[in-house]
């Protein structure tokens, strides 16, 4: 969960250093009896483009962990004839398998961490119409994740929207999307 960890941290920086802005604008409102309409007006703008600043490089940070992520999985779904196991011999269609035999062989490509395979089982079992209780993620599926992610992010910084996402454990560990909670 490495890249939902640092797409997380990344986010609550900034969140932070919004919150120290927006404290700060409170703070001058409720004190606004002290200053002048101009000047209090002249503060809040200060402290207004600031924010807008650092929301401007957040979303550029949240770009950096969000690109990164998606190059590191571009080439996840090719699949590479050296990590062909003797199981590959039995999903040539000679041999009519059960769901069983598919879920099983599927669990020693997980543990392996074999994505060659576990491509090559899933493909069996859709073209052989024989559901498996098992779930491959493609790389268009973790792109999709990070994409929701994404969307987070920059919502939480920009609008103050999903910020529980990044400042709530419970709901960070809850939610994020399964197709990328193990990256």
């Amino acid at each position: 969960m490495t890249f939902a960890k640092d797409l997380r941290a990344t986010t609550k920086q900034y969140l932070d250093k919004i919150g120290v802005k927006d404290a700060k604008i409170k703070e001058l409102n409720a004190n606004k009896e002290k200053y002048t309409d101009d000047y209090l007006k002249q503060c809040i703008d200060i402290i207004q483009k600031e924010k807008a600043e650092i929301i401007e490089k957040a979303n550029f940070m949240i770009d950096l962990v969000i690109n990164d992520y998606k190059e590191s999985i571009q080439d996840l779904d090719i699949l590479d004839g050296e990590k062909l196991t003797a199981d590959v011999k039995l999903l040539d269609g000679k041999i009519k398998l059960k769901k069983q035999d598919l879920e099983a062989m599927f669990d020693r490509a997980m543990t392996a961490k074999n994505r060659t395979m576990l491509r090559l089982i899933t493909d069996y079992s859709k073209e052989f119409n024989l559901p498996i209780n098992r779930t491959y993620y493609t790389a268009w599926d973790k792109i999709q994740g990070a994409n929701t992610l994404n969307y987070w992010a920059k919502c939480a910084v920009s609008q103050g929207r999903y910020m529980d996402f990044f400042t709530d454990d419970q709901y960070f560990n809850n939610s994020i999307p399964d197709a990328i909670r193990e990256d």
